[in-house]
């Protein structure tokens, strides 16, 4: 989970300082063409880690960053729409 925020806290720097050329290309491509769970993201790592252009069109845009921030592959990347039931856990121990 460390590499995953490491990876969007770099790219909203990115994207709040303007150093690439597109605005809020990260932002938009998250909001329009990544699935609700998350499952494509890899997609978009890859290209960030890849100078390969044969990635979807929605990414090609993104520029190959150096660094090694995207070389490694999350496993099992895939967030749920909704939570899962936790009614289970006891929070009577926090108080107001």
């Amino acid at each position: 989970m460390n590499t995953l925020l490491s990876r969007f806290l770099f790219y909203f720097f990115v994207e709040d300082t303007a150093i690439f050329d597109k605005e809020r290309l990260f932002t938009n491509v998250i909001a329009n063409n990544i699935a609700e769970n998350g499952s494509d993201l890899e997609d978009l790592f890859a290209k960030l880690n890849s100078r390969k252009t044969d990635f979807p069109n929605y990414i090609t845009d993104f520029p190959f960053v150096n660094g090694g921030l995207f070389k490694d592959e999350i496993i099992s990347l895939s967030f749920q729409k909704k939570p899962q039931d936790k009614s289970y856990i006891n929070h009577s121990y926090i108080r107001a």
